[in-house]
């Protein structure tokens, strides 16, 4: 997939529509001095804010955004994510009114991934405004893109697919055959698998077996 870099007046047109039947409170713009602002990058993270670069259909995808903000500073800008999947379908947004001061700073946005959205390679675009756009908002700054993975909701004996130790969204006999490769270790194996260790009790054994047979995709 391409890394997908949208213009910023298109992405605000796409706001406009999204948020026009929404009540949304206006934010109060306000330059100190002559302050700019500026997206140094958005990085895929976790909820702490350290990186990540996969994330499960359904569940929550955190974005740290770093800006900087030069001259006497901005108050109150409004701070928006767009995702897109593998087919370039927009699947929602994040958006957060952050307070701004002069330096670095940055902040975390977070969304869920819809469970209809494409799994595979997808990219999310930040940009920053005064205000939402009925509101007669504009871009402070230029986009800042980044890409990140979407994967099936893990699966109870998936510990496996066509790559090795990567889950595929299935349960088969590459998980039987993985699991049955090594049977019988411990933590004090050298080729030991915790991932093979479906309930977690220090062995890989019958009952490590048993899960992935019980889940068998059908």
């Amino acid at each position: 997939m391409k890394v997908r870099f949208v213009v910023t007046a298109l992405t605000f047109v796409l706001f406009a529509i999204i948020v026009s039947f929404l009540a949304m409170k206006p934010v109060t713009y306000t330059v100190n001095g002559s302050g700019s602002l500026t997206i140094l990058g958005v990085v895929p993270c976790d909820v702490s804010g350290n990186p990540k670069y996969s994330f499960e259909l359904g569940k929550v995808v955190n974005f740290k955004v770093s800006i900087d903000c030069s001259g006497s500073g901005i108050a109150n800008v409004l701070l928006c994510a767009n995702v897109y999947d593998l087919s370039d379908a927009p699947q929602g947004f994040a958006w957060s009114i952050v307070s701004v001061s002069s330096g670095n700073s940055f902040f975390i946005l977070s969304m869920t991934i819809p469970q209809s959205a494409a799994v595979g390679n997808a990219a999310v675009c930040v940009g920053a405004y005064t205000d939402w756009p009925q509101n007669d908002g504009f871009p402070l700054c230029p986009e800042v893109s980044a890409v990140f993975q979407i994967v099936p909701r893990a699966l109870l004996g998936d510990v496996t697919g066509p790559i090795p130790n990567v889950p595929d969204g299935k349960v088969n006999m590459m998980d039987i055959a993985a699991v049955i490769s090594k049977f019988g270790t411990t933590p004090s194996s050298p080729n030991w698998n915790p991932n093979m260790d479906l309930n977690k009790d220090g062995a890989v054994n019958l009952r490590d077996l048993y899960i992935v047979l019980s889940n068998i995709t059908r």
